[in-house]
């Protein structure tokens, strides 16, 4: 029998949630496309046990798995923007306090070249 990973057992409650959706959300865009799970498992190269443990929010299915099904489903490019650096906002918001607030020209008398 497998050992249980603490990173499954200790995820917080919104990641868990948020998984169980996007298995819930892999489970009705496989059935309005009408494939049935072994056949769309078929497509992952996938054991049908695996797209079950998607569809029912299980966080030990490998990221490469998840991206496979959403390009089988056409929706590859949703999944191109996670974490993308365009939408950290966070991120940005502390990269601009760390920006200098002026910024002068260096006394080694160099020029710009254009």
């Amino acid at each position: 029998m497998a050992k249980a990973s603490l990173s499954k057992s200790g995820l917080p409650n919104e990641v868990a949630l948020a998984i169980r959706e996007l298995g819930e959300h892999l489970k009705i865009a496989r059935k309005r496309r009408q494939e049935t799970q072994a056949h769309f498992a078929k497509r992952l190269l996938a054991a049908t046990t695996t797209l079950i443990r998607m569809e029912a929010g299980d966080p030990g299915v490998s990221i490469g798995t998840w991206a496979t099904a959403l390009w089988a489903l056409g929706m590859l490019p949703q999944i191109r923007r996670l974490a993308h650096p365009d939408d950290d906002t966070l991120g940005k918001t502390l990269e601009m306090r760390r920006l200098p607030k002026s910024v002068r020209m260096a006394k080694t008398g160099a020029h710009d070249e254009f």
